[in-house]
């Protein structure tokens, strides 16, 4: 992996209702994460858990810049 990669804040599509979000441990990104209405954090996996709406992706983006964040391809659609 390259740094980009590394530093990345990643979403994934979970099911039609949660997405997952794998981020860099980063006390800034926890702190806009935690503001994000829904949101969860899964132990195990270590990575938190947004629903999966229109409401709270624009909550999310609001707190990060995209630059940052990597969306996987099956969530263009």
């Amino acid at each position: 992996m390259n740094n980009r990669t590394e530093a990345s804040i990643i979403i994934t599509k979970d099911s039609a209702v949660t997405l997952y979000v794998q981020i860099p441990y980063n006390t800034v990104h926890i702190q806009r994460i935690r503001q994000v209405t829904g949101r969860r954090w899964e132990t195990d996996a270590k990575r938190w858990i947004i629903p999966y709406s229109d409401a709270s992706l624009q909550e999310f983006t609001k707190h990060f810049d995209a630059l940052d964040v990597e969306i996987s391809p099956e969530l263009w659609v």
